[in-house]
């Protein structure tokens, strides 16, 4: 028998893993059909037609639309209607976002002075660290080592904040303590300020990181959460076609455990999200996903605390709702971010902007608000719909 090409070894190993992943796709989708048929009480055939009926309405799969809480065959239309697949959503965004503008957003090394600039209140930035060179407050560029580590140490407050300037999802956030002429990490790892500079100048990942200051959350906050990292919530605009911004959805999102991030992750780092009734901040229950896979399961009262989350009026929510929409104004000609907001013992303050805001289909079905009838993306999605692409209105 001949030898294989190593080139055909990797194209069958391709070819194995991608097999593989179909076989697991489909077994997670057979498990969680049944479990979703023994929880509605349905027969197969009734929740095979409804995922496929969920799929050609707004492109979810089976899986996904499970994970969602798409998977009770009695849900309303108008709420299945409310839903998106991410490929459509940031379809959607890409035809209300110019691409040429993305940096404004999604470089946070661009936002962030750009927020600064148009008086919208941000995190202090301390230093801008790059492979090539970077700047230090109050703007002055650096390139040496040599003078980034004589700097650094006189800029740097008691805490701070570092990020990658492109990251997502929390990835690589990390808090930071000094004492005395070393930094100490949020996991308790100590590090010279040298060690500290050459880590985030040589990040496997991320080219360029920023040092900013260290945000507390406002009192109630940490009354009901009994965590001191970062909370916030997460509001999506939208500009009209005369420039006027509204509010789409907010959710607040809670941390639960030792992170530093607020990221939801679909729940699987143990945070929790919570819708938030757009005109009076009102909390509904928390949502966290089931053990089984299908859908989430509401968490009134705060894990930690045992103080009730539904009912609770996020602080300072008209200085958000303010804000934000100031905020989508003076960020035209972009027409639809999602802003995470922290509501800090003062005053609400912009933590990010995201051109790309991931589709909230499982707070379309979670527990609503006190005194929400309908979920605000059931509206919402029409009018992103007929803004960004006229030919899909027509659901």
């Amino acid at each position: 028998m001949m030898p294989m090409h190593a080139q055909d070894a990797a194209v069958v190993q391709k070819w194995g893993n991608q097999t593989l992943s179909v076989i697991s796709r489909i077994a997670r989708a057979t498990h969680r059909s049944g479990v979703a048929r023994r929880r509605y009480k349905v027969g197969r055939i009734t929740i095979a037609r409804h995922l496929l009926g969920v799929f050609r309405l707004n492109g979810l799969r089976p899986v996904e639309a499970l994970e969602a809480g798409l998977g009770n065959p009695r849900l309303p239309k108008e709420e299945l209607s409310a839903c998106f697949s991410k490929r459509e959503l940031m379809a959607l965004q890409d035809q209300l976002n110019p691409r040429a503008l993305t940096a404004l957003t999604e470089d946070k090394s661009v936002f962030y002075p750009l927020c600064q600039a148009m008086a919208i209140p941000v995190p202090v930035t301390y230093a801008v660290i790059s492979r090539d060179g970077g700047w230090i407050a109050p703007g002055s560029p650096i390139v040496s080592r040599d003078e980034w580590l004589r700097c650094l140490p006189q800029v740097l407050p008691t805490t701070f904040i570092v990020k990658p300037a492109n990251g997502v999802y929390g990835e690589a956030i990390s808090a930071w303590t000094r004492i005395g002429d070393e930094v100490r990490d949020h996991t308790g790892e100590i590090f010279t300020f040298a060690a500290l500079y050459d880590a985030l100048r040589t990040h496997e990942k991320y080219e360029r990181f920023i040092v900013q200051q260290r945000l507390e959350n406002h009192d109630e906050i940490i009354r009901l959460t009994a965590r001191p990292s970062l909370q916030t919530v997460r509001v999506a605009s939208f500009l009209d076609a005369n420039g006027v911004a509204h509010l789409l959805y907010a959710e607040w999102k809670l941390i639960v455990g030792n992170h530093v991030s607020d990221n939801f992750m679909r729940g699987r780092n143990g945070n929790l999200m919570a819708n938030v009734a757009l005109d009076t901040g009102v909390l509904g229950p928390a949502r966290t996903p089931a053990a089984d896979g299908v859908g989430y399961d509401a968490i009134p009262i705060h894990p930690v605390t045992d103080l009730p989350i539904a009912g609770f009026v996020l602080p300072c929510w008209q200085e958000v709702r303010e804000l934000v929409l100031r905020s989508a104004s003076l960020f035209a000609p972009l027409r639809t971010i999602g802003w995470d907001v922290a509501i800090t013992p003062t005053s609400p303050v912009i933590v990010e902007g995201n051109r790309w805001w991931d589709p909230p289909n499982d707070a379309v079905t979670g527990p609503s608000a006190p005194g929400v009838i309908k979920h605000e993306m059931i509206a919402a999605a029409k009018v992103l719909r007929e803004a960004g692409n006229p030919t899909v209105a027509k659901r």
